[in-house]
């Protein structure tokens, strides 16, 4: 018995057996398959021509196997011609029980022209649904001649003539009789454009240099008002230096007066505190404000001085040589007092106005906007001093 291992030509596989067949026989031919029964055909409601064709039959398996003399394999015979695909048929939607129409004879479609193939489909429409028929030429031209001649209907010319004679009607004008039968007498057409519509084509071509000089314009304008405003507060700064020389000037007679009212009397507590605290404001003030505010306590003090001196010489009838020396000082220290009363009020005055003309300008429009962007503030008042 052999066995694998001691075989030493092991058998082929099956795919690649041999038959034993005669020499020369033909190789059988295998039996034709059973043709397949007809399609069962059914009106289903699909798209008019969009029904798929039938797909072809598939082709017989060849057969595998391999005879030990090739060249003597017979040929094949012809594979069997697949059968013509049915006709296509499709099914349109029609009302429950309407009668079929007939078919149409070989004539009528060979008359009627070929239609392409739509794939939307409806119902039929009914006749009140179907739009009238359009009229003809010969059914226009029968009713423009059945219209009577005396209609008195003005021709086209004529409704021409009446419009364009037509004006624009006002409630404080009359309509003009007008007569559409009169004869048409054209307007003259005027293309040549008016003064407004030519300065506005002026504008639209010079655009760019019109915007170009206004914005030069609007900041030369801003500049000049901006350097008046300097100018005006440059001038205030000038005349405050003169003003606090004169009421420097002025006040500097206090401590003159201190002195003679102590030479009298050393029981004017009241007046020598007022005097004190204006001083003190006077020498510690440093912005406009504040001098302003310690001009007004001088001015106060100073007349609080004046009355108590006054009261003092009529208090006491015989004086010491030194009440007599503080007299006569007070005389001339009164006298200096009026003349510097006068420069003062000038000054005064002239300050005053330049403020009050500077802050009149930045209170204003655009002079807020300017005086916002170079940090200008508005100037204070200060009072004049009247004559004591």
């Amino acid at each position: 018995m052999s066995t694998p291992e001691n075989d030493p030509l092991p058998k082929p596989p099956a795919a690649l057996r041999t038959k034993q067949v005669p020499w020369g026989a033909p190789k059988p031919t295998p039996p034709p398959k059973p043709a397949a029964a007809p399609e069962k055909i059914s009106a289903k409601k699909v798209p008019w021509g969009a029904r798929k064709p039938a797909p072809p039959s598939p082709l017989p398996a060849p057969d595998e196997t391999v005879t030990h003399m090739p060249w003597a394999e017979p040929t094949r015979p012809p594979l069997p011609v697949p059968p013509k695909p049915a006709a296509e048929l499709s099914a349109k939607k029609i009302p429950w029980g309407a009668a079929p129409k007939p078919a149409p004879s070989p004539a009528q479609k060979a008359a009627e022209p070929p239609s392409a193939p739509s794939n939307s489909w409806a119902l039929p429409k009914s006749e009140r649904e179907q739009a009238p028929a359009a009229a003809t030429q010969s059914e226009m031209n029968f009713a423009r001649e059945s219209r009577p001649a005396d209609d008195r209907e003005p021709t086209a010319e004529q409704l021409v003539a009446f419009l364009s004679r037509l004006t624009s009607r006002r409630r404080d004008q009359p309509e003009p009789p007008v007569d559409p039968l009169t004869p048409y007498k054209a307007r003259p057409i005027s293309f040549e454009p008016s003064r407004w519509e030519a300065l506005l084509l002026w504008v639209g071509d010079h655009r760019r240099r019109l915007t170009l000089a206004g914005t030069l314009l609007v900041l030369t304008l801003a500049t000049a008002y901006l350097m008046k405003l300097v100018s005006l507060n440059t001038q205030i700064d000038r005349e405050w230096l003169q003003l606090e020389k004169a009421l420097r000037d002025r006040y500097a007679l206090i401590p003159q007066y201190v002195d003679c009212v102590t030479t009298y009397s050393d029981n004017e507590r009241f007046t020598m505190t007022m005097t004190e605290r204006a001083l003190k404001a006077w020498r510690t003030a440093r912005s406009d404000r504040q001098l302003v505010n310690a001009a007004v306590q001088m001015e106060r003090a100073l007349q609080l001085l004046t009355k108590t001196m006054n009261r003092l010489e009529s208090e006491v009838p015989a004086k010491d040589p030194d009440q007599t020396e503080s007299s006569l000082q007070f005389a001339s220290l009164e006298r200096k007092k009026h003349l510097s009363h006068d420069a003062t009020v000038e000054f005064v005055q002239r300050y005053n106005m330049t403020v009050e003309n500077f802050d009149a300008k930045i209170d204003g429009i655009p002079g807020s906007w300017l005086a916002w962007a170079a940090h200008l503030q508005p100037r204070p008042l200060i009072f004049s001093t009247d004559r004591s």
